[in-house]
């Protein structure tokens, strides 16, 4: 039963925004198949290694700037939105005036909701349709960019969730996200835990 959860929410996710594209003639429909099966031949989840101190103590704690962080797993989002991104999940994504650059972040606040700043100078705005915004964990990572040096971050530029942290195959972290994303994530880890091989 598991698989067969595992394999609709994967279809789902690799169909969804390919009939965007279908419906609204960007697409062809052997584009479309091929884009959907081309998806599902792709494993949801990868690993990485995150340097820095910017998401510490969730992730790199103690490891001193400069040297080797530690490796996360992340559930790639194939169409990052409202639907797929929620409130308090870590996310890798992509710095916005640097291509080269990925970060690990915290979601803040969605779009519509007000940010209202402890500066009085700063003038209260809302975040923008199709955006969210980022931060650090560690406020005394105070060179590491997020919303606060960049703005509010387009979903467009989140490349996934980080699911665990990993200093070795003995030592990892399950990382808290939201509730919703943690429902979501249980089956593909479930899945998917056992190709990721030797962390």
């Amino acid at each position: 039963m598991l698989r067969v959860l595992y394999w609709l929410a994967r279809t789902r996710e690799a169909v969804e925004p390919n009939l965007r594209g279908l419906f609204s003639g960007k697409l062809t429909f052997s584009e479309f198949q091929q884009n959907v099966v081309e998806e599902l031949r792709r494993p949801a989840l990868y690993t990485k290694v995150f340097s820095g101190d910017a998401m510490s103590p969730t992730i790199n704690e103690g490891i001193p700037p400069g040297q080797a962080g530690e490796k996360v797993v992340i559930r790639r989002l194939i169409s990052p939105s409202e639907r797929t991104v929620f409130l308090d999940d870590i996310v890798v994504c992509r710095d916005p005036t640097d291509d080269r650059r990925n970060y690990v972040r915290r979601v803040i606040a969605m779009p519509g909701e007000e940010m209202i700043s402890d500066d009085p100078r700063d003038i209260p705005f809302c975040i923008p349709a199709g955006h969210c915004w980022v931060v650090r964990d560690n406020d005394k990572a105070m060179d590491a960019a997020d919303s606060r040096k960049f703005g509010p971050l387009s979903f467009d530029l989140i490349h996934g969730r980080v699911l665990y942290s990993i200093r070795s195959p003995t030592n990892f972290t399950r990382i808290v996200n939201s509730k919703n994303a943690m429902r979501r994530d249980h089956i593909i880890l479930a899945v998917e835990q056992s190709l990721l091989g030797d962390l």
